[in-house]
This record gives C-alpha cells, sequence and structure tokens, in this order.
C-alpha cells in the first residue's frame, strides 16, 4: 500500500504513459487478492478506461481480462464475457501477435472461462486452445529446466491453463474429459 502510495504521488511516475494506470491496476489486484471484489472491480473499471484513453492497447487487454476475472468472481458472467471479447478484439486487432506488455496466454484462459461460464463449451475450448498455445510458444525458447517448472508453475494462469486443457484432452485419465 506504501509503495503504491509513493508512486501514486510520484511527479515523475504521474508523467511516464509506461504507468498509465498502473496505480488502479495495483489497487484492483490488492483488493481481489484482499477478497474484495467490488473494490477491485471499481479499480480495474478506471484503469481500463484510463489505458483505452491513452491507447495503451497491450495493457487494456490485460486490464479487461483482470476486469473479466473480478465479474466472474461477482457471479456477472455477462460482463465477463463482454470484457474478454473487448480484450481479444484488441489483440485480434494486431493480428494475434505478440504486442509487447500484452500477457496473451492469461487473455485468453480469462476468455475461455467467461465463455465457459455463459455456458459457451465449444468456443471456451477454442479460447483454451489458444491460451495453451500461447502459452507454449512463450516457453519454447527456454532451455532451462528450472526455469521451464518456473514457467509453468509458478505463474498462476499457467497452471490455470495446464490443469483446464489436461481436463480436455481424450485419454488424460480425468473423468470430466469430453
Amino acid at each position: 500500500r506504501t509503495c503504491i502510495a509513493e508512486g501514486a504521488t510520484s511527479p515523475a511516475l504521474r508523467k511516464n504513459v509506461q504507468f498509465l494506470g498502473s496505480e488502479s491496476l495495483l489497487r484492483g489486484e490488492l483488493a481481489f487478492r484482499e477478497g474484495d471484489a467490488s473494490t477491485a472491480l471499481n479499480h480495474y473499471l478506471r484503469a481500463v478506461k484510463l489505458l483505452r484513453d491513452g491507447k495503451r492497447d497491450a495493457e487494456e487487454s490485460n486490464a479487461l481480462a483482470q476486469l473479466a476475472r473480478v465479474h466472474l468472481a461477482l457471479g456477472d458472467a455477462p460482463a465477463a464475457l463482454a470484457a474478454t471479447r473487448r480484450a481479444t478484439a484488441i489483440h485480434r486487432k494486431h493480428d494475434l501477435a505478440p504486442i509487447q506488455g500484452m500477457t496473451p496466454a492469461m487473455v485468453w484462459w480469462e476468455h475461455s472461462r467467461a465463455l465457459k461460464a455463459n455456458r459457451r463449451e465449444s468456443d471456451a475450448c477454442k479460447a483454451l486452445e489458444t491460451a495453451y498455445e500461447f502459452m507454449r510458444t512463450g516457453i519454447a525458447g527456454v532451455s532451462d529446466e528450472g526455469l521451464r517448472r518456473n514457467y509453468l508453475n509458478k505463474i498462476e494462469w499457467h497452471r490455470e491453463i495446464i490443469g483446464a486443457w489436461l481436463d480436455i484432452r481424450p485419454g488424460s485419465g480425468n473423468s470430466n474429459a469430453p
């Protein structure tokens, strides 16, 4: 909280476009992790607006995915899907290319979750496959075994993507597999 407050009052950071929306994003993440989804929602909504106004596509897409996560926690599946549709539209606008600052695996994972919450199972599986492919692409050039393990297990959405991906694979031994 102290670091967020210090950053919010720093004239250098306030003028730097790289930090646009950062305070709201950090406050949103903090509130969400503390179990206060309603407060997190307000912070993420503010961050999305700031980032859209600042034409920060990559960061806006990430913020929309985080906003969707909060909507899902609050039980608002239609709002979550609206947010992830906007996030994935931004990515599609860039031909699904890597955009500096964007976390495509997380964006597509949250889209998959939002689709599933809206009972769009087939589309959810396609979005999950996309998330999985972006995650695989991100690790493709990592040769160190320890770094690969960290990439797969230390990042929350990577763990979730792997679990969900295994659930839909035929022959995975999971009774939830189609």
